[in-house]
């Protein structure tokens, strides 16, 4: 049996194991990775199986002395739970002789690795709690303090955006393109780990591993409403591909009358959902700045404009659908077009590489300010190739969808594909960057559409919004989590480390809340 080292004062987690075929009240000890490195002793175990069980209390280990990897180690163990409970959790410890030890007097007691049982003490240790819990106004001041001493820290460099660009940007957007570029190409290590002995250590959980964890390719936008976050994120795509370079774009051959944003005439168009790009009236706002919505842009197209309208107010995007089917009918061209859904659909099962695309998620009330946003700020005699992923008639041709650079779609949409699991094709592909805008949207980590956004595969990851926090600490998991900023992608070391300090007034919750954010 390989038994895995345990590191001193590292924190690992309790795990009911009810159907051991050995014992029914039996409790794994796994480490941050979820991997056994033990099993709690069988008199100690039926006590913590019916706390555990019964929700009374949530139970959390660490070790003090792991490093020398003996057969029985010392567990020093929190209980964490409602008032109400209390009473019941100490007469159950009570009944099997066993007794919380007060704070800081932790006398410990063991657990075995697998080969041989030794004797544990039977002391228990309660969280201290010494740390005033915070009130919502305290830390909200705390978490507008971090977020404005993150705006003081990225006014250091800028960058021009790439020549496809037309808008020239403003001094705070050529700054967050620096910052962002420099996030998707960074080299670093994430926050909290560190390279020790060969092997990589976390320093919050003293955990240690020989595979080096992934780095974080991109971050959290959190400019406020109305300062061009969208102008900011297509100078992104165009201006990093790959190595530093640009995306590789070629001139358009055919310019005859299109009505659609510089992309590739085939693949544009999701036939008969009558999203124009011109549909520039939805009720939502364009977060460009007036001075850059308002200037004068070359002609495009001719002939009369079709418009649409996106009501906020629809039900739901079927009825959006509709909405935008009969406000207008397509515009006729000269240019040959296919039409994309003759195409079939894929049937692999494995994913696909598209090693240019960028998908871009937004609620349905702003697709089309990305729609006009596009084809306000792009060159139009370059060629790139968008696809609006929406409406009932939406192509699923997993080569299709692969050639292109930017695929817009809804968290509506999205979430709907991925409830028949099989018939996702967003979820097929291995995408180069995933912008999620409004990305506050995924903020109920039990919402499907949240679900669907996690399981998404990408090299690069951006969120867009002005409000990471919304209404509790509670808010930012789910972001972190998209971001695959290990270990927090497992909820319960986020709560642990991070949720729960910071809601106590824990000092060390806060520095560490801090080195994320930056």
């Amino acid at each position: 049996m390989l038994i895995l080292q345990v590191n001193n004062d590292e924190m690992v987690a309790l795990q009911r194991e009810p159907n051991n075929p050995y014992d029914k009240n039996a409790v794994k000890v796994n480490n941050m990775n979820g991997d056994q490195v033990g099993h709690i002793k069988k008199e100690l175990a039926a006590c913590l199986a019916y706390i555990m069980d019964n929700k009374l209390a949530i139970v959390e280990g660490v070790v003090p002395r792991g490093a020398d990897n003996a057969f029985t180690m010392p567990v020093q163990l929190s209980f964490w739970g409602k008032e109400e409970n209390k009473q019941v959790l100490l007469e159950r410890l009570k009944m099997h002789g066993l007794k919380l030890a007060p704070p800081g007097k932790f006398s410990g007691f063991g657990f075995e690795t697998g080969r041989t049982s030794g004797r544990g003490r039977t002391r228990y240790n309660a969280p201290s709690h010494g740390a005033i819990q915070m009130t919502t106004e305290q830390l909200k001041t705390e978490f507008d303090k971090l977020f404005e001493d993150l705006k003081e820290d990225n006014k250091t460099c800028e960058m021009e955006a790439a020549k496809a660009v037309l808008t020239p940007l403003l001094p705070h957007q050529k700054q967050a393109l620096a910052w962002m570029i420099l996030r998707e190409n960074n080299n670093d290590l994430p926050p909290f780990w560190e390279e020790r002995n060969n092997l990589f250590y976390n320093t919050i959980i003293h955990f240690a591993e020989r595979n080096r964890p992934e780095n974080v390719l991109g971050g959290i936008l959190a400019d406020d409403m109305g300062l061009g976050k969208t102008l900011t994120m297509i100078a992104v795509i165009l201006t990093n591909f790959h190595n530093g370079k640009p995306l590789p774009l070629e001139k358009k051959i055919d310019q005859m009358e299109e009505k659609h944003i510089p992309t590739a005439q085939k693949d544009l168009q999701a036939p008969n959902c009558g999203l124009q790009l011109n549909a520039s009236n939805s009720k939502e706002e364009s977060d460009s700045l007036p001075s850059q919505s308002s200037r004068s842009y070359p002609k495009r197209v001719m002939g009369k404009k079709s418009k649409c309208t996106i009501s906020s107010g629809a039900e739901n995007e079927q009825e959006v659908a509709e909405q935008i089917k009969t406000k207008g009918k397509k515009p006729k061209s000269r240019a040959r077009k296919r039409k994309l859904d003759d195409a079939p659909v894929q049937p692999k099962k494995n994913e696909v590489d598209n090693v240019r695309g960028t998908l871009i998620i937004c609620p349905v009330s702003v697709l089309s300010n990305w729609i006009d946003q596009l084809e306000q700020h792009v060159d139009p005699n370059i060629q790139l190739n968008t696809y609006v992923y929406y409406g009932s008639e939406r192509n699923k041709d997993l080569t299709v969808l692969s050639k292109q650079d930017i695929v817009l779609t809804t968290y509506n949409v999205l979430a709907t594909d991925y409830g028949t699991r099989d018939n996702s094709p967003l979820h097929k592909l291995k995408w180069l960057r995933i912008v999620l805008d409004e990305g506050h949207t995924i903020r109920n980590p039990n919402a499907q559409q949240t679900k669907a956004v996690l399981d998404l595969n990408a090299q690069r990851r951006w969120i867009l919004t002005g409000t990471p926090i919304q209404n509790s600490l509670k808010d930012l998991w789910s972001l972190l989590s998209f971001l695959k900023l290990k270990p927090f992608t497992d909820r319960l070391w986020w709560q642990r480390t991070i949720q729960r300090p910071v809601t106590m007034g824990d000092e060390r919750g806060l520095k560490r809340l801090q080195s994320l954010i930056k």
